[in-house]
């Protein structure tokens, strides 16, 4: 309890105005504006009834009037008056563009549109708490891990954590072989999403132009590839592989081209699907004036259709690439842990003893692990949506 308490004084030093200004951003956006919002509800409802209080005291009036009745009239207008106060909306007329955007979207009527904004910043940051802990207890030793959690190390031992990872003269360095098996995920992901996206691309587009039933069966079947969960088939597709290797004598155990092709098997149902609701969505007509013009169906797939299934392509690459780089139970199945082909996540799960477990150098491997997909999601993100809803109308 005492090392709680230190430690919430500690981040209150250190982060006590910001923290500050949160708490007060916090209150003024759920508890003060709301009870206006409130007020100024109850405020029009009381109005409507003193009007009405008010319309009755006039017909009375009319019939007789009444002293007690006149004051009555005059408080019941104070009453209205302070009322309709508290109802207007106190609204910046200044020029200051960001005060008239903050007071549109705090005192206008798209209240609401803010609260769902606070909602997704609050989600962000409990989703980005893990990656946070790990940066954070990337830039430290072991002990000041276990000792300390949430304190900030330093950028000095940060950077004796990376090259205790990447260099292969050091111990961890040997058991992780960091480069080695950064460039197998490299040639294992790109050669598996360059494959998936030209050869799903391929099928989706003959399925859709071709106006037969098989077309339509065929389709199915790779829809069904979506169903069946991967759990059912990893150990006939295990047994089946060793099968292969052994009485064809393919090597398809331990080897770049037998995970791939793995990859492309159970990568395709869901890029064939995509491909072919964004496919529906292309005109004929420009396929049409492609052939006249004298384009081979090659030609036509290559040089027309595949600049158009730009966006999908993306969304998928970016899919499926997250998928294959951070995938552990498929590699460790077809490659296995102590393979020589080692993926990222593998050398990973190899650095993690079975008693002794150095966390500070293995959570900086699975962050050094996970730079490479945020590029990628970073540079490719414009492309996602726009992906995944092109062809939903179809």
């Amino acid at each position: 309890m005492k090392k709680a308490l230190n430690t919430a004084l500690s981040l209150l030093k250190k982060f006590g105005f910001w923290l500050a200004t949160l708490l007060s951003a916090i209150v003024y956006l759920f508890i003060i504006n709301p009870l206006y919002f409130i007020v100024r509800i109850l405020s029009k409802v009381f109005i409507l009834i003193i009007d009405g209080f008010r319309l009755l005291i006039s017909v009375i009036k009319n019939k007789g009037k009444s002293a007690p009745l006149v004051e009555l009239s005059k408080t019941f207008s104070s009453i209205r008056n302070f009322l309709v106060m508290l109802s207007i909306k106190r609204r910046y007329k200044g020029h200051n563009k960001f005060l008239r955007n903050f007071d549109n979207k705090v005192m206008g009527s798209r209240t609401s549109l803010l609260y769902v904004e606070i909602f997704t910043f609050v989600l962000l940051l409990l989703f980005f708490a893990p990656f946070a802990l790990i940066i954070v207890n990337a830039t430290k030793t072991a002990n000041q891990i276990i000792a300390d959690p949430l304190e900030v190390g330093t950028l000095e031992t940060f950077w004796k954590n990376i090259m205790s990872i990447v260099t292969t003269t050091s111990q961890a360095g040997s058991r992780m072989r960091y480069w080695e098996s950064f460039f197998n995920s490299i040639i294992i992901t790109s050669g598996s999403l360059l494959t998936i996206g030209v050869f799903s691309a391929m099928a989706a587009w003959v399925l859709v132009r071709t106006k037969k039933k098989y077309s339509k069966i065929i389709f199915l079947l790779f829809l069904s590839g979506m169903v069946i969960p991967f759990q059912v088939v990893m150990l006939p597709l295990v047994r089946l592989l060793e099968v292969i290797t052994t009485n064809l004598n393919l090597g398809m155990k331990d080897t770049y081209h037998g995970v791939i092709l793995v990859y492309i098997g159970f990568g395709s149902p869901l890029s064939v699907f995509m491909f072919h609701g964004f496919i529906k969505s292309i005109p004929m007509d420009i396929e049409e004036a492609a052939i006249i013009d004298g384009c081979s169906r090659s030609q036509l797939f290559f040089r027309i259709i595949i600049p158009i299934l730009k966006p999908i392509f993306v969304t998928l690459l970016v899919l499926n690439g997250l998928w294959i780089w951070n995938d552990y139970l498929l590699p460790s199945l077809v490659i296995g842990i102590t393979g020589e082909v080692r993926t990222l996540p593998l050398a990973v799960a190899n650095l993690a003893g079975a008693y002794v477990r150095q966390w500070d150098l293995l959570l900086t491997s699975v962050l050094l692990a996970a730079i490479p997909v945020i590029i990628l999601f970073l540079f490719a993100q414009r492309f996602i949506i726009k992906g995944m809803t092109s062809g939903a109308i179809k």
